[in-house]
């Protein structure tokens, strides 16, 4: 995703947070949104994995919940089905 795995060697660390997140205001595309706010998110988590970092800690947006019906806030709260 955004050619992270190209960064593959840097995720050496103990701990990953990631905090990476768009708005809807400035993202429009629904993909693309996406592609950032769970994308990056998910490929940072995996190549921690992969690199044998322990805590991976995401921040992401206050009143997450998928049965929500805004995309936004629906795709946020994913991470409680990944992790």
């Amino acid at each position: 995703m955004f050619a992270l795995e190209a960064q593959k060697t840097l995720f050496t660390a103990d701990q990953v947070f990631c905090c990476i997140g768009t708005t809807a205001a400035k993202t429009k595309d629904k993909e693309k949104y996406k592609s950032i706010d769970y994308g990056i998110p998910v490929t940072a988590a995996k190549l921690a994995k992969t690199n044998n970092i322990a805590t991976f800690v995401v921040m992401s947006s206050m009143g997450a919940d998928a049965k929500v019906l805004y995309f936004t806030t629906e795709l946020k709260a994913k991470w409680k089905e990944i992790f």
